[in-house]
């Protein structure tokens, strides 16, 4: 059976492996420094911008936002899972869903297709940038964009150059991020069609009512729209005991089986218990897999998973 995080490792974890081990904290790249500092050449095509990048710098930029948002999920389901069921249970809720929000962008950023937001000040320099590379007119507005890396599945280490495409999208940040999400998934649907990824199906059927069904559903509780305080009581209280020594296995067959079409708020609470969890383990192994090979033991987000998982 090829497993979930079998093909996400192979498919994406391996390439971190390849990144030298000593580096300044103070040097850390990530995608706005990337874009700021480290942009070859640029051209467009059908108005889309394409960026050229070493293919070394877009790996540190990468695994550096993978880090950044793993550690923030990891924390968020831990304190989900120690908050007593009877305290702020709506809060509660809403901590599971950040928990799985920022896997959800950890996983697109493992996969090439990354969500960033631009304010104005970095839309004009980026601006000015492709326009003196591209000899171009384009004029970027601040906005989330979508960064999109070419031949996502091509190990990163035997290239020199990279590109990358930057598009604006029009929705919210989290609703862009599900749908990436919901994307990917059908991508992964569609290559391991003649394999056993039966997971990737489960996550698709219970996203096919609303790919952001789960931020619609925090924002309802969070904001208390047509949610009752009893009826978050009634929802939160029965989403079960903590999962985080669970292995993937047990989670892949806990999706497998009872992750459906959403059809009730009590369908989303479960399903989004069942995919935290999930993402929870995938990316504890991605970290302690990670463990002898990261290029910055001394960082911040280290330091956390370390004191949290490796102590």
């Amino acid at each position: 059976m090829t497993t979930f995080y079998d093909a996400l490792k192979s498919r994406y974890l391996n390439r971190y492996k390849n990144l030298s081990s000593k580096k300044k904290a103070a040097e850390e790249l990530d995608f706005r420094d990337l874009l700021s500092t480290k942009i070859a050449y640029a051209s467009i095509r059908e108005s889309t911008p394409f960026l050229g990048i070493k293919a070394n710098d877009y790996l540190k930029a990468s695994f550096h936002e993978v880090l950044r948002y793993t550690t923030r999920g990891m924390i968020a389901y831990n304190d989900f899972c120690e908050t007593a069921q009877t305290n702020s249970r709506s809060w509660r809720f809403v901590t599971l869903y950040y928990s799985l929000y920022f896997f959800v962008i950890s996983f697109g950023r493992m996969a090439g297709r990354s969500i960033i937001f631009l304010n104005s000040d970095e839309a004009r320099e980026l601006t000015a940038l492709i326009r003196t590379l591209a000899n171009s007119e384009i004029s970027l507005s601040s906005g989330n964009y979508l960064i999109t890396l070419d031949k996502p599945n091509e190990p990163l280490a035997i290239r020199d150059n990279i590109e990358v495409s930057i598009i604006k999208l029009n929705k919210g940040s989290h609703e862009n991020a599900w749908h990436e999400f919901k994307s990917l998934l059908d991508i992964w649907k569609i290559e391991f069609s003649d394999k056993s990824l039966a997971t990737v199906t489960g996550m698709n059927n219970c996203l096919s009512r609303s790919p952001a069904i789960f931020s619609e559903t925090r924002n309802r509780i969070n904001y208390r729209g047509d949610i009752a305080l009893h009826e978050i009581d009634e929802l939160i209280l029965p989403l079960g005991s903590d999962k985080r020594s669970m292995s993937i296995e047990a989670l892949e067959r806990e999706i497998i089986s009872n992750v459906h079409p959403i059809i009730s708020q009590n369908d989303v609470m479960q399903a989004a218990h069942s995919f935290s969890s999930f993402f929870y383990v995938c990316h504890r192994n991605a970290m302690l897999d990670l463990a002898d090979t990261q290029p910055h033991p001394g960082t911040h987000y280290i330091k956390q998973i370390k004191r949290l998982y490796c102590d």
